[in-house]
């Protein structure tokens, strides 16, 4: 299918990226499109994502899931299974702690 190497090419660089960051990697369709948009000239939609999903292998081997809200790419973090569009739950105490920290530090 057409596209299927650009696609891989993008989702690979995004996962290398990820796993350089030691972070985990979710992206809108917006943002997806645009990377797509920046490649290629054309926009990619959860419909085209999905065909090229359903046929290539090499990109489902990128990909942690996908929905209607965006994509989740495979990375070497791992995270606390979350909604697209809920952030994980922050430890309050911890971020105290660390706030507190950085502003005892002698500027």
């Amino acid at each position: 299918m057409e596209g299927a190497d650009d696609l891989i090419r993008v989702l690979s660089n995004l996962q290398s990226r990820a796993n350089s960051k030691k972070t985990t990697a979710k992206f809108s369709w917006d943002a997806i499109s645009s990377m797509m948009q920046n490649v290629t000239g054309q926009k990619i939609d959860y419909d085209l994502f999905k065909l090229q999903f359903d046929s290539n292998p090499g990109v489902k081997k990128l990909v942690n899931r996908f929905d209607g809200k965006g994509v989740e790419i495979k990375t070497k973090e791992k995270e606390r299974p979350t909604e697209f569009g809920k952030k994980p739950e922050i430890d309050t105490a911890a971020a105290s702690r660390a706030a507190g920290n950085v502003l005892q530090q002698p500027g």
